[in-house]
């Protein structure tokens, strides 16, 4: 069942005075211009068209990874529990659709947006949601990279947004972040070679700063993959059947591909080993990549081990190994 569905029937809904052929060309044009990579998605959503068009094809995609990467930190870490987040670049307002399915504890959600006409699609879509929850919610019209100071906040995210500034102004807006976050830093770009180097460029930074990695990798040290490899993750989405139009596909599924990073301002109770790789099943053995503490290592399951194997089988890409084995 798709957990998201009120989601769906609230795009549809926004979605549906408009010409659902002119939606798929504004669409398809976006995507082949963004794969171009010559500018940020956010210049080219100049018409309202546009913003509904990437609404529709995007954001529960988005969402898909927001809530993978929340519910993996409430799985692993020991006491996790937030009452204040700031979403930077909050666009449409899509983690606001995960938020109080991960956290029972929330008192403030301020969403930090500098399209005006996407931060109010993402109020209207909201309103159409069956979610119920005392939560208060901010929605602040602002650049997060020209705003001088930031709100504090147990969780500072940056959701698809941290890519799409200029390079040069990485470090001052990491530093704002880093003296705004109370306890965790979320960053997830899309998973590309493109995407991992910016998360690993902004991970250094943060280390630097004085910060910890919580997840997905478990210490601090450099990255063992590679220049050729690089760290992403997947999670399956439902999609309607509006979204196999938009997206031009006949699936009614899609996997969306995804490197994150989540930073703490202390250490967490928690030990990882990552895998790195959805698990090759073999007739004896079972055999998952892992990022450990000392770098990669190649953990083998023997079927013999008849209960592990089983588990081991059903791992996948992203899963803490200790986790789910044990």
């Amino acid at each position: 069942m798709d957990e998201f569905s009120h989601l769906n029937e609230a795009i549809e809904q926004e979605l549906f005075q408009n010409s659902l052929k002119n939606l798929t060309e504004k669409a398809k044009d976006l995507r082949s211009r963004y794969r171009d990579r010559k500018e940020p998605i956010a210049n080219l959503m100049q018409s309202k068209e546009e913003k509904l068009a990437y609404v529709g094809y995007r954001m529960k995609a988005t969402l898909g990874a927001i809530h993978f990467v929340l519910k993996q930190l409430k799985k692993e870490i020991k006491d996790f529990e937030v009452k204040t987040i700031l979403d930077l670049g909050a666009g449409p307002g899509t983690s606001l659709w995960s938020f109080p399915l991960v956290f029972d504890t929330l008192e403030k959600i301020t969403l930090l947006e500098r399209d005006l006409e996407l931060m109010q699609m993402g109020k209207r879509l909201f309103s159409r949601s069956e979610i119920s929850f005392e939560t208060k919610v901010l929605w602040n019209h602002a650049d997060f990279v020209t705003t001088k100071e930031l709100d504090q906040a147990d969780l500072i995210l940056f959701s698809y947004s941290f890519g799409e500034i200029d390079p040069r102004f990485d470090e001052e807006v990491l530093k704002k972040v880093f003296h705004s976050a109370g306890q965790y830093i979320v960053m997830i770009e899309p998973g590309t070679p493109v995407g991992y180097q910016r998360i690993l460029k902004a991970r250094k930074t943060l280390i630097d700063l004085g910060c910890h990695t919580l997840a997905p990798c478990p210490h601090d040290k450099v990255c063992p993959l590679t220049p050729q490899d690089w760290c992403n993750f997947s999670t399956r989405i439902q999609r309607t059947s509006i979204q196999r139009v938009l997206k031009q596909g006949t699936l009614n599924f899609e996997d969306e591909k995804f490197s994150y990073i989540v930073m703490g301002k202390k250490k967490a109770q928690h030990v990882v080993e990552r895998a790195l790789e959805d698990p090759k099943v073999l007739k004896e053995k079972v055999i998952v990549k892992l990022c450990v503490d000392e770098g990669l290592r190649y953990q083998e399951v023997p079927r013999r081990d008849s209960e592990r194997y089983k588990k081991a089988k059903k791992l996948k890409n992203g899963d803490n190994f200790i986790i789910e084995i044990n």
